[in-house]
């Protein structure tokens, strides 16, 4: 017994010295994991077709592991695994993935704009947050927001805020609680998901962030100390209406009464927000459209955009109080279905582009813009939505379609590209899941 354990003792600190500090995935790795354990195991962002399978009953430390945070003296059959694989970094700095850094710099390039010049300096520092996390939660559904619209949505909410101004996130695989960090608020984040809640509150711990994260279950009642507290509630439900009213009635609960609650809702859902709205004691202050794109898991593109809705609470009484349970059923309402999104992209020649003229007859719908160099429109149609951004330095333009079809596609290019004359377009669509379409019935309850 004396020699087993001397030889245990040699093991685990040769170990050590291999692992000193934290461990993860090496370059271009990353996790996914799942209650079943089918899809748990280490994937590689340069061929889809690779899968590395995990146990289920070594998910914890799988989750460590893609965030970069399982410590040198933690016992662990599986980094013994992974390590033998080369799945794991060589160094064992926990520095954020430059391949995924890389990637995401090129997905949000087209929404760089949208940051305002005074706070692009917090973009990389976000975005190397992103590049830490290297995890998707299957059952969550986290689609990650892109680091450049996190900032986007940062700035829209808190504008007017005063500087001790306390934030709540409900829900936050998006890590807008570093941009909001570092614009200098104290923030809150809770969340069901305990590895995001323990990776927030290690990387914040590292790098000093005011942020506090918790665990909480928004089906159970909203704890006392949280009711009533916050100046700003941010959340991003999915877009039914039992998981609308739901969110939105905890958002409200742990508002100030002359607090803000801002939340995302998809283009094609805004009827149903509408009627959900109404059943809230609350009032719709603001919009603002096409704040969030994201990225799925795999990091590939997402053509999935949504709003960004202020709402302003009356006092009034609340669909769930603070103390009530709500059933799990409340917030299962509602489908995602396959559907088409086409993407038309059109460059111009500066001749045929002055700087005023060509673009006016879209810029007259236009919603948002910044520094006059770009401007984002957004039609509805009777079956979908047309949006697109103008990027008049750029001599670009930039049109989604939904639904698509070639015949819609033809018309969009008759109304839209008249007189414009592109020296470059290309059309392609995609298949993206959308939400059922009697979800957007108007004055109609969800199936």
């Amino acid at each position: 017994m004396p020699q087993k354990k001397a030889c245990g003792r040699l093991y685990r600190a040769r170990r050590s010295l291999h692992y000193e500090g934290m461990t993860r995935l090496a370059d271009g790795y990353y996790a996914m994991m799942e209650e079943s354990g089918i899809l748990t195991g280490v994937y590689r962002l340069e061929d889809p077709d690779f899968f590395h399978p995990v146990a289920q009953a070594d998910a914890p430390e799988l989750a460590q592991l893609a965030q970069g945070m399982l410590e040198a003296e933690t016992e662990s059959s599986l980094r013994e695994q992974l390590g033998h694989s080369g799945l794991l970094a060589p160094s064992e700095e926990p520095d954020p993935d430059p391949v995924i850094e890389a990637l995401l710099q090129k997905l949000g390039a087209p929404f760089s704009w949208r940051v305002w010049e005074q706070h692009r300096k917090h973009l990389e520092a976000v975005r190397r947050w992103h590049a830490h996390r290297k995890l998707f939660l299957y059952e969550y559904g986290q689609t990650p927001c892109l680091p450049e619209t996190v900032l986007a949505r940062a700035q829209q909410t808190s504008t007017d805020l005063a500087t001790n101004a306390h934030i709540l996130l409900i829900g936050d695989d998006d890590l807008m609680c570093v941009a909001f960090a570092l614009l200098g608020y104290s923030v809150t984040v809770v969340d069901i998901d305990p590895s995001l809640i323990d990776f927030i509150q290690r990387r914040a711990r590292l790098e000093g962030l005011s942020i506090e994260a918790k665990v909480v279950d928004l089906l159970q009642p909203v704890p006392p100390e949280m009711v009533g507290r916050f100046d700003r509630v941010l959340t991003d439900p999915m877009s039914f209406e039992g998981c609308l009213i739901a969110f939105l009635s905890r958002a409200l609960a742990m508002v100030k009464n002359d607090g803000q609650v801002w939340t995302c809702v998809h283009p094609l859902a805004h009827p149903l927000f509408a009627k959900v709205a109404h059943q809230l004691p609350a009032h719709i202050h603001e919009r603002a459209a096409w704040m969030s794109a994201y990225y799925y898991r795999r990091y590939q593109a997402n053509t999935y955009r949504s709003d960004l809705f202020c709402l302003t609470p009356t006092g009034a009484a609340l669909p769930f109080q603070a103390d009530e349970h709500i059933p799990f059923e409340s917030i299962t309402e509602g489908e995602l279905i396959p559907a088409l999104h086409g993407h038309v992209f059109c460059r111009l020649t500066a001749s045929e582009n002055p700087e005023n003229a060509s673009f006016e007859h879209l810029a007259e719908s236009a919603v948002l813009e910044q520094d006059q160099t770009h401007q984002h429109f957004f039609k509805p149609t009777t079956s979908g939505y047309v949006a697109g951004t103008i990027n008049r330095r750029g001599n670009a333009l930039n049109i989604q379609l939904f639904p698509f079809s070639e015949r819609h596609e033809e018309q969009l290019s008759a109304e839209y590209l008249e007189n414009l004359n592109p020296i470059e377009r290309r059309v392609h669509y995609m298949e993206a899941p959308i939400l059922a379409p009697s979800v957007f019935d108007k004055g109609q309850k969800s199936n």
